[in-house]
């Protein structure tokens, strides 16, 4: 009897033993288990951060410079022809531009120096008394072509902009700042003066190509059809076709592309 009872006293114990290990290995389980969740759930929220995460502007060089392409410096002079009385001294890591522009009341114009050698001068402009014409902000004179501006090329290296002012007002101020290559904005001033020499130059591409279709066709009716051969003295000794069956087509043109097509081909008109 006294044997039965400590058998089953030593079975009881194994039992309690056997539970308890597995209530603390559960336990154990469900603790990594909502331990999971929370650090997977950081991963998103820390992704979630960077995306929304203000946007750098990369350095284009040291403090001075990159104030300069956040926000617009005023510069100050007293009387015509005279220089500002601020200069702005900075170094870049890249090429960039410098913008220059009028505001407030219109009619002044500026000279631009880098360590005292002419970069250029902001787009000329006519004081008229009578135009009533204001830009609080450096922003709004972009838009107003009674203003004058003007953007030059500064390259990489040390700088020194001093800036001569002319104008009908005794005092007056104005703003610069740089603008960076990748988030170029248009500088009116002499960005408009590049782009008209572009355009100008299309119209000539354009003339041309006029000028030798219209010369073009006009030797077919006087010679005949092209490929045709004529005697070698007829044009003053010049032998062979007398009509150029492969020119090279200026592709700017305003003539209609069947046109042109024919042109190329040698076809009748």
């Amino acid at each position: 009897m006294i044997s039965s009872s400590i058998i089953l006293s030593s079975s009881f114990r194994n039992l309690i033993m056997k539970t308890t290990l597995a209530l603390a290995i559960a336990l154990a389980v469900q603790a990594v288990s909502a331990a999971s969740p929370s650090s997977s759930a950081a991963a998103p929220s820390a992704s979630l951060a960077s995306k929304h995460a203000p946007k750098v502007t990369p350095s284009i060089g040291d403090k001075m410079a990159q104030d300069l392409v956040d926000k617009f410096a005023v510069f100050r002079w007293e009387g015509n022809g005279t220089f500002a009385r601020e200069s702005f001294a900075f170094e870049l890591n890249e090429p960039t531009r410098l913008q220059v522009i009028d505001f407030k009341h219109h009619g002044d114009m500026f000279d631009v120096y880098d360590h005292g050698k002419l970069l250029g001068s902001s787009s000329k402009v006519v004081y008229d008394e009578n135009v009533e014409t204001y830009a609080a902000t450096p922003q709004e004179a972009l838009l107003d072509d009674h203003f004058s501006k003007g953007a030059f090329s500064l390259e990489k290296g040390n700088h020194n902009i001093t800036i001569k002012a002319h104008g009908p007002y005794q005092v007056g101020s104005a703003a610069l700042r740089l603008l960076q290559r990748t988030n170029l904005v248009l500088a009116k001033g002499h960005e408009d003066e590049e782009e008209e020499e572009d355009e100008e130059e299309e119209k000539e591409k354009s003339s041309d190509w006029r000028k030798s279709y219209i010369g073009k066709k006009k030797h077919h009716e006087y010679h005949g059809k092209p490929h045709v051969q004529v005697r070698p003295d007829f044009h003053g000794g010049h032998a062979g076709p007398k009509t150029v069956t492969h020119w090279k087509v200026v592709r700017e043109t305003a003539i209609p592309y069947a046109t042109r097509l024919a042109f190329e081909r040698d076809d009748d008109y």
